[in-house]
């Protein structure tokens, strides 16, 4: 876990946020495909990766994981324009590999995926003589701790004027520290380093001095 000693220190903090626009597309996404190509449930192939593999790294073997044995055609189509070579697929193998590095956090910025979970998702098509499969696949990208949590210039120094005397409890608002992480790799905590630390508690949740 990564550490960055300021005046106010921060270890690596689940962020909440709901749906984005990108989450709702792909939403709407699979249930358009889930009533025109009466895709069911077991037909979503789900698979999880970390960020930042190496391009060609083997996602799957879709051949032998779909059992299938007679020579078959395989096409993967992205769902989202913005997703465009990110991953490709050997025409007669079934190959599934990843065709470019996928940055998690870049991803988000660029509205590719949900900052809370990124998933990519894909349409398979594979053509077995005169029969066409469809299927679904779902790749979720992992997140690294390849961050660590960083205050803005404003906040490097933070000057904070208070009166002598105040009441035990009394709150005092601090800057909040940013990391692009997800989840357990993001913010966990707070804490202050100073002669003084040990005069005063901080309030995680709120980012106060109480």
């Amino acid at each position: 876990m990564k550490v960055i000693v300021l005046v106010l220190i921060a270890t690596c903090c689940k962020r909440k946020g709901g749906k984005t626009n990108v989450q709702l597309i792909m939403l709407f996404i699979i249930i358009f495909l889930n009533i025109f190509l009466r895709i069911s449930s077991h037909e979503v192939l789900k698979y999880i990766i970390d960020e930042k593999l190496p391009v060609n790294t083997l996602i799957s073997d879709l051949s032998k994981e779909l059992n299938i044995k007679s020579n078959g055609f395989f096409q993967i189509y992205e769902l989202s324009p913005l997703n465009k070579n990110l991953f490709t697929i050997h025409n007669q193998t079934g190959h599934l590999t990843i065709r470019s590095i996928l940055n998690r956090e870049q991803m988000c910025l660029k509205r590719q995926c949900s900052c809370s979970s990124c998933e990519i998702i894909l349409q398979l098509l594979i053509k077995i003589q005169d029969k066409i499969i469809y299927k679904i696949i779902e790749i979720k990208i992992k997140d690294l701790n390849d961050h660590s949590p960083l205050f803005d210039k404003q906040s490097m120094i933070h000057v904070i004027h208070i009166k002598e005397n105040v009441p035990l409890g009394y709150r005092i608002i601090l800057p909040s520290a940013n990391d692009p992480d997800e989840g357990m790799n993001s913010v966990q905590a707070y804490r202050l380093d100073g002669p003084n630390s040990e005069d005063f508690d901080v309030d995680f949740s709120t980012f106060d001095i109480p």
